[in-house]
């Protein structure tokens, strides 16, 4: 059984606007959906937004299309204004994500992470295959950190970063 269910949708056209709806929590906005390159390399273009959804019905939908995240969510909202384009065949399957969002009040859990980080506020900016996240106030153990940092090439991760924390352990 899916986590997800798509309605009101005229799949005949290149555009769809529909609700996707996830554990009766989460709505997303899609539109503009498009396959292009059908002899060549497929590509695949979608703008989406949400508000006030779960992060961990958000991740939950990109497992669906194949995105492992290497991280679990739990409480708080998510907002998300994106437009998303991929390569469906071929060797290379890159996909960027451009758009920006805003998590508040969530829980994170890393893959390898002895403890969650609790977000208090998180303004997020995608830029191709980079993210930004500024206004950060974040609390990992009893660390409370505050600040931006800045991720560019996810398949070969560059951090950079401006935190300020109250303590270190």
């Amino acid at each position: 059984k899916t986590a997800y269910e798509i309605r009101n949708c005229d799949w005949s056209s290149d555009v769809c606007s529909s609700d996707l709806t996830t554990l009766s929590r989460t709505t997303v906005d899609l539109a503009n959906f498009k396959i292009s390159d059908y002899s060549k390399q497929q590509r695949a273009h979608l703008d989406l937004s949400t508000s006030n959804a779960q992060l961990e019905d958000l991740l939950k939908i990109a497992e669906s299309f194949g995105v492992r995240p290497g991280v679990s969510a739990s409480g708080g909202a998510a907002a998300l204004k994106a437009a998303v384009d991929a390569n469906l065949g071929g060797e290379t399957r890159a996909m960027t994500l451009n758009g920006s969002g805003k998590l508040t009040g969530t829980r994170l859990q890393m893959e390898g992470a002895a403890k969650p980080i609790e977000v208090g506020n998180a303004d997020l900016a995608f830029t191709g295959d980079s993210l930004r996240i500024d206004n950060l106030a974040a609390q990992a153990a009893s660390s409370q950190v505050n600040g931006w940092l800045s991720v560019k090439d996810f398949d070969r991760p560059q951090a950079s970063f401006d935190l300020k924390a109250n303590q270190l352990n």
